[in-house]
């Protein structure tokens, strides 16, 4: 998918279809998906895992994410799940065994040096982990 043009500029086509899947609704993704997946499963896979948001888990069936709970620490959902919507946070911590939940939401509700590096470098250690579940055949994507 990589190709130099007449200006010997280079383009990464798998890259821009990442992009692209990250800014798609979840109907229009998984039919592209669906498409390329049939001439291609594995990089169907790839660009599934390389395109995944934590907005993404909100999509997750409830099996899947009380899968992760034995796999994150709850300090990190907590800071994962800051200046997230509300009703995806009440979802998560629901799910959650009671202890789990009443830590994450107490780290989650401090205030945090960093806050904006602190979170986004917990939502992508919970991505990496469902990632390396999926490829487990631990949790469905």
């Amino acid at each position: 998918m990589e190709f130099t043009s007449e200006n010997g500029i280079f383009l990464n086509g798998k890259a821009q279809i990442v992009e692209m899947l990250q800014i798609m609704d979840s109907g229009s993704k998984e039919k592209l998906l669906r498409n390329i997946r049939m001439r291609n499963p594995a990089l169907a896979n790839e660009l599934a895992e390389q395109s995944l948001t934590f907005d993404d888990l909100d999509n997750l069936a409830d099996e899947d994410i009380i899968n992760l709970f034995s796999y994150i620490k709850a300090p990190i959902i907590g800071v994962a799940l800051k200046n997230v919507k509300v009703e995806f946070q009440r979802r998560v911590l629901g799910l959650a065994p009671r202890t789990f939940a009443e830590e994450a939401y107490t780290i989650m509700t401090k205030d945090l040096r960093d806050e904006k590096a602190m979170i986004k470098k917990a939502q992508q250690k919970v991505i990496d982990t469902l990632v390396s579940l999926s490829r487990r055949g631990r949790v469905s994507l």
